[in-house]
Protein backbone atom coordinates (compact mmCIF):
# COMPACT_ATOMS: atom_id res chain seq x y z
CA UNK A 1 0.00 0.00 0.00
CA UNK A 2 2.64 2.17 0.85
CA UNK A 3 4.64 1.42 -2.19
CA UNK A 4 1.80 2.19 -4.45
CA UNK A 5 0.81 5.47 -3.08
CA UNK A 6 4.65 6.46 -3.25
CA UNK A 7 4.16 5.51 -7.06
CA UNK A 8 1.10 7.31 -7.80
CA UNK A 9 2.85 11.08 -6.09
CA UNK A 10 5.81 10.21 -8.08
CA UNK A 11 3.89 9.73 -11.12
CA UNK A 12 1.96 12.85 -10.47
CA UNK A 13 4.76 15.23 -9.63
CA UNK A 14 7.07 13.10 -12.96
CA UNK A 15 3.38 14.08 -15.30
CA UNK A 16 3.69 17.21 -13.88
CA UNK A 17 7.48 18.18 -15.05
CA UNK A 18 6.45 16.59 -18.52
CA UNK A 19 6.52 19.22 -21.26
CA UNK A 20 4.34 19.24 -24.10
CA UNK A 21 5.53 19.89 -27.73
CA UNK A 22 3.44 22.97 -27.73
CA UNK A 23 5.18 24.51 -24.88
CA UNK A 24 8.34 24.03 -27.09
CA UNK A 25 6.63 25.31 -29.82
CA UNK A 26 5.54 28.57 -27.23
CA UNK A 27 9.14 28.90 -26.94
CA UNK A 28 10.68 28.43 -30.48
CA UNK A 29 7.85 31.70 -31.25
CA UNK A 30 9.19 33.35 -28.16
CA UNK A 31 12.73 32.75 -29.57
CA UNK A 32 11.48 33.92 -33.15
CA UNK A 33 10.13 37.32 -31.07
CA UNK A 34 13.11 37.68 -29.10
CA UNK A 35 15.48 36.92 -32.02
CA UNK A 36 13.41 39.75 -34.39
CA UNK A 37 13.67 42.61 -31.13
CA UNK A 38 17.59 41.72 -31.66
CA UNK A 39 18.08 42.54 -35.00
CA UNK A 40 15.76 45.92 -34.52
CA UNK A 41 18.37 46.96 -31.77
CA UNK A 42 21.27 45.53 -34.08
CA UNK A 43 20.51 47.46 -37.08
CA UNK A 44 19.65 50.43 -34.85
CA UNK A 45 22.95 50.95 -33.44
CA UNK A 46 25.06 54.05 -34.56
CA UNK A 47 28.51 55.01 -33.71
CA UNK A 48 27.38 57.38 -31.55
CA UNK A 49 24.40 55.37 -29.89
CA UNK A 50 26.24 53.61 -26.89
CA UNK A 51 23.03 52.98 -25.33
CA UNK A 52 22.29 50.95 -28.45
CA UNK A 53 25.37 49.10 -27.96
CA UNK A 54 24.75 47.93 -24.48
CA UNK A 55 21.06 47.10 -25.51
CA UNK A 56 22.20 44.65 -28.08
CA UNK A 57 24.35 42.61 -25.14
CA UNK A 58 21.46 42.81 -22.81
CA UNK A 59 18.63 41.72 -25.70
CA UNK A 60 21.62 38.81 -26.29
CA UNK A 61 22.03 37.95 -22.95
CA UNK A 62 17.87 37.73 -22.56
CA UNK A 63 17.68 35.55 -25.69
CA UNK A 64 20.19 32.86 -24.30
CA UNK A 65 18.18 32.40 -21.34
CA UNK A 66 15.01 31.97 -23.44
CA UNK A 67 16.92 29.69 -25.43
CA UNK A 68 17.80 27.66 -22.20
CA UNK A 69 14.28 27.26 -20.99
CA UNK A 70 13.46 26.10 -24.41
CA UNK A 71 16.35 23.29 -24.31
CA UNK A 72 14.98 22.25 -20.68
CA UNK A 73 11.34 21.85 -22.12
CA UNK A 74 12.30 20.19 -25.55
CA UNK A 75 14.46 17.62 -23.05
CA UNK A 76 11.26 17.19 -20.70
CA UNK A 77 9.00 16.55 -23.57
CA UNK A 78 7.57 13.07 -23.43
CA UNK A 79 6.92 10.54 -25.16
CA UNK A 80 9.94 10.82 -27.57
CA UNK A 81 9.88 10.54 -30.29
CA UNK A 82 7.10 12.90 -30.52
CA UNK A 83 4.15 12.28 -32.57
CA UNK A 84 4.85 13.00 -36.33
CA UNK A 85 2.08 15.71 -35.99
CA UNK A 86 4.10 17.23 -33.40
CA UNK A 87 7.31 16.88 -35.03
CA UNK A 88 5.80 18.78 -38.25
CA UNK A 89 4.12 21.14 -36.06
CA UNK A 90 8.07 21.72 -33.90
CA UNK A 91 9.79 21.91 -37.56
CA UNK A 92 7.59 24.13 -38.99
CA UNK A 93 8.34 26.85 -36.02
CA UNK A 94 11.94 25.75 -36.84
CA UNK A 95 11.67 27.07 -40.10
CA UNK A 96 10.34 30.19 -39.49
CA UNK A 97 12.78 30.75 -36.55
CA UNK A 98 15.95 30.08 -39.44
CA UNK A 99 15.74 33.12 -41.55
CA UNK A 100 15.26 35.85 -38.15
CA UNK A 101 18.27 33.75 -36.90
CA UNK A 102 20.36 33.80 -40.27
CA UNK A 103 18.94 37.69 -40.83
CA UNK A 104 20.55 38.78 -36.92
CA UNK A 105 23.83 37.70 -37.71
CA UNK A 106 24.25 38.71 -41.08
CA UNK A 107 23.15 42.13 -39.53
CA UNK A 108 25.20 42.23 -36.85
CA UNK A 109 28.33 40.97 -39.14
CA UNK A 110 27.27 44.43 -41.41
CA UNK A 111 27.76 46.53 -38.60
CA UNK A 112 30.92 44.88 -37.47
CA UNK A 113 32.50 48.62 -38.17
CA UNK A 114 30.38 50.69 -36.87
CA UNK A 115 30.57 48.70 -33.61
CA UNK A 116 34.29 49.03 -33.99
CA UNK A 117 34.03 52.70 -33.98
CA UNK A 118 31.67 52.89 -31.03
CA UNK A 119 34.08 54.18 -28.07
CA UNK A 120 33.59 51.25 -25.59
CA UNK A 121 36.68 49.12 -24.70
CA UNK A 122 36.20 45.62 -25.48
CA UNK A 123 33.01 45.81 -26.68
CA UNK A 124 33.87 43.48 -30.03
CA UNK A 125 35.48 41.19 -27.73
CA UNK A 126 31.56 41.63 -25.62
CA UNK A 127 29.84 41.35 -29.13
CA UNK A 128 32.06 37.50 -29.71
CA UNK A 129 31.28 36.72 -26.06
CA UNK A 130 27.46 37.16 -26.81
CA UNK A 131 27.83 35.65 -30.38
CA UNK A 132 29.23 32.34 -28.39
CA UNK A 133 26.60 32.05 -25.77
CA UNK A 134 24.48 32.27 -28.39
CA UNK A 135 25.79 29.70 -30.24
CA UNK A 136 26.12 27.42 -27.15
CA UNK A 137 22.68 27.95 -26.56
CA UNK A 138 21.21 27.40 -29.80
CA UNK A 139 23.51 23.88 -29.98
CA UNK A 140 21.98 22.64 -27.04
CA UNK A 141 18.56 23.32 -28.23
CA UNK A 142 18.89 21.72 -31.54
CA UNK A 143 20.30 18.69 -29.58
CA UNK A 144 17.53 18.58 -27.86
CA UNK A 145 14.91 18.85 -30.61
CA UNK A 146 16.54 16.15 -32.94
CA UNK A 147 16.41 13.65 -29.30
CA UNK A 148 12.58 14.11 -29.27
CA UNK A 149 11.72 14.30 -33.60
CA UNK A 150 10.91 11.70 -35.42
CA UNK A 151 13.38 10.02 -37.30
CA UNK A 152 12.08 10.85 -40.98
CA UNK A 153 12.34 14.21 -39.90
CA UNK A 154 15.88 14.31 -38.71
CA UNK A 155 17.63 15.04 -41.87
CA UNK A 156 15.07 18.35 -42.43
CA UNK A 157 16.57 19.49 -39.15
CA UNK A 158 20.19 18.44 -39.24
CA UNK A 159 19.94 20.26 -42.74
CA UNK A 160 18.80 23.36 -40.92
CA UNK A 161 21.45 23.06 -38.17
CA UNK A 162 24.30 22.86 -40.48
CA UNK A 163 23.20 26.37 -42.29
CA UNK A 164 22.85 28.23 -38.36
CA UNK A 165 26.34 26.80 -37.64
CA UNK A 166 27.52 28.17 -40.15
CA UNK A 167 25.85 31.37 -39.70
CA UNK A 168 27.33 31.30 -35.92
CA UNK A 169 30.67 30.49 -37.00
CA UNK A 170 30.85 33.11 -39.55
CA UNK A 171 29.76 35.80 -37.20
CA UNK A 172 32.15 34.57 -34.57
CA UNK A 173 34.90 34.74 -36.50
CA UNK A 174 34.18 38.26 -37.47
CA UNK A 175 34.13 39.43 -34.24
CA UNK A 176 37.11 37.59 -33.28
Amino acid sequence: MKFSSAFVVLSSVLAALATTPAQVISDINAITAQTQSLDTSIKAITTTNIAGALAVHTAAGNLVTSINTATSDSNAVTPKPVSESDGNAVLSAVQALEPVILGALSDLVAKKATIAAIPITGLQALVHQDLQSLSTAASAFETSLVAAAPSDLVSQANAIIATLNTAFANAIAAFA
